[in-house]
């Protein structure tokens, strides 16, 4: 067992935490699929894609364009009993922290998260410890460069990913697509990186819904 990337965030992209698999010996640890190496916190960084506010805590889920993270940021460190024998000063520091943290927190922003993995219901997520929300437009791809010079064998996985999507995509098959937008030739264009054939006859439809629900300037045009 490889306990040396353990104590620090290790840079992931949201397809490899979700295959992450937790250790049979320590519950706070997780194994990176094609290495011996452990890890228990993680750093990832995407675009908001949803926000979800409580009186204890802010759930926020970051899509990347490998997959979806789900976060949380805890905001009840002046009424949890697990900061009751912490230091008042230092309390009072990390509630005001986490407090301007959320507040910067919105749908659309691209941010960058580090916080300790962990598994809920059967679905990885991160319990947010920081969040930044990045002002550099290339932050994402930067990460992304980062992750694949940092392990290798990310390359390999999203190459055999990228060749099974394109085994599945054939005319007439409706199609869920995430990727990054952009201009070529003056036509606006996607260069996905995941391709999902939906199953669902509704997944369209409901796409739709989805899309005037969050964005109400939305005009379907006869």
């Amino acid at each position: 067992m490889d306990r040396s990337l353990l104590n620090i965030h290790a840079k992931l992209v949201a397809r490899d935490i979700h295959c992450l698999t937790q250790s049979p010996t320590e519950s706070n640890s997780f194994s990176l699929v094609g290495s011996g190496a452990f890890v228990s916190r993680v750093e990832t960084v995407g675009t908001i894609v949803s926000r979800d506010l409580t009186p204890k805590f802010l759930k926020f889920d970051v899509d990347d364009g490998t997959g979806c993270v789900t976060c949380i940021l805890w905001l009840n460190q002046l009424s949890s009993s697990y900061f009751s024998r912490w230091d008042p000063a230092t309390i009072l520091l990390l509630a005001r922290a986490a407090r301007k943290q959320a507040a910067n927190i919105r749908i659309g922003a691209v941010a960058r998260v580090r916080g300790r993995v962990g598994s809920y219901r059967g679905v990885m997520q991160i319990t947010a410890t920081v969040v930044v929300v990045e002002r550099d437009p290339n932050a994402e791809i930067l990460h992304w460069l980062e992750c694949l010079r940092l392990r290798p064998t990310t390359i390999l996985l999203l190459a055999r990913a990228a060749r099974k999507q394109a085994a599945n995509i054939r005319i007439g098959a409706v199609a869920r697509v995430r990727g990054r937008v952009g201009s070529y030739r003056g036509v606006m264009q996607i260069t996905a990186t995941v391709v999902v054939v939906e199953r669902d006859p509704n997944a369209e439809i409901l796409h739709w819904l989805e899309c005037l629900r969050l964005r109400p300037s939305y005009r379907i045009q006869s």
